[in-house]
């Protein structure tokens, strides 16, 4: 695939899921958040992220959107998934679709501490506590949400 070509066809992800919107900071937010997990579950291409203040950002992301908005926007369809595996993927990833963005927020960040800086279960809990002032309950449901992840990822490669 073309950089062009993935830039629309990860546009044409989150238009799917509602997502292809960059008018307001929380809709780049969301799509930033999106974007992260449909690539961990395989489902785009894998963006580079740094953790920003909301949690994963990926500069990447939001250049090929505003590119694609820009001069591609016509270029965006609906996309049907051709392989079982990515339908699978996407349902689910569907699951995290109902969150809100505090939510992915927690989620993803928590995600990031243990699958990209490879932070001990200790230090990972430590670290959204002190960047997210999460409390014990938004702790307890990002780490569900990493767990159920790791669980779809793991139940598919068996």
């Amino acid at each position: 695939m073309t950089k062009k070509e993935t830039a629309i066809y990860i546009c044409s992800i989150l238009k799917s899921i509602n997502a292809y919107k960059i008018k307001t900071f929380d809709n780049r937010l969301r799509n930033q958040k999106l974007q992260y997990l449909l690539q961990t579950y395989n489902i785009t291409p894998k963006l580079r992220y740094n953790l920003y203040i909301k949690g994963p950002y990926s500069p990447e992301l939001t250049e090929l959107t505003y590119k694609v908005k820009n001069n591609y926007d016509n270029e965006v369809k609906s996309v049907s998934f051709v392989t079982n595996e990515l339908k699978n993927n996407f349902k689910r990833f569907e699951y995290f679709i109902k969150y809100d963005n505090r939510k992915l927020e927690l989620i993803t960040t928590y995600l990031l501490f243990k699958e990209e800086l490879n932070l001990s279960d200790t230090n990972a809990k430590k670290e959204l506590i002190k960047l997210k002032s999460c409390t014990k309950k938004e702790l307890n449901f990002a780490i569900k949400n990493y767990n159920k992840i790791k669980s779809d990822i793991y139940d598919k490669i068996i």
